[in-house]
């Protein structure tokens, strides 16, 4: 997890723009592919997909596009509709996932930002993971913390 910052303007008029991030790295040799909550530039690598809420709602970008609807699958469209992302996007490039937000990184974002990576990753099929020529990465839960339910 770190945080990331760059500065435009100068003087007066410079504004600095902070994100959060955190990223897994996979030795997965996968296309890349990128989902933004609720962005609107639509390039050439924009994928589109059936589901009208989900098409106003994220945009898939991916120089691949069966990629895209491999990853982005039925089940994918639902955890993501009903907030796995959360205000987070979702960017995979050259084997690393990252997830990102506008903001900066504050040590209580963290665990919710790994959650959320958690889940993508497990919403990835096993199918995607063996064209990537890897194993899905082995995710174990977290221990319950006292007072969550099964503590």
């Amino acid at each position: 997890a770190f945080g990331y910052e760059y500065t435009t303007g100068s003087g007066d008029e410079a504004t600095t723009h902070r994100f959060a991030v955190v990223q897994f790295v996979s030795a997965a040799s996968l296309p890349d592919l990128e989902v933004y909550r609720g962005w609107r530039l639509r390039l050439s690598r924009h994928v589109r997909f059936a589901d009208e809420r989900f098409a106003r709602a994220f945009d898939v970008r991916s120089p691949d596009r069966d990629f895209a609807h491999r990853v982005v699958h039925p089940g994918f469209i639902a955890a993501l509709l009903d907030g796995a992302l959360g205000e987070c996007h979702l960017v995979l490039e050259r084997g690393v996932f990252t997830v990102w937000r506008p903001g900066s990184l504050r040590v209580a974002r963290v665990d919710d930002m790994l959650e959320r990576l958690i889940t993508v990753l497990e919403l990835i099929p096993a199918r995607v993971w063996a064209d990537g020529r890897v194993e899905p990465p082995p995710i174990v839960p977290r221990p319950a913390s006292a007072g969550e339910p099964g503590a």
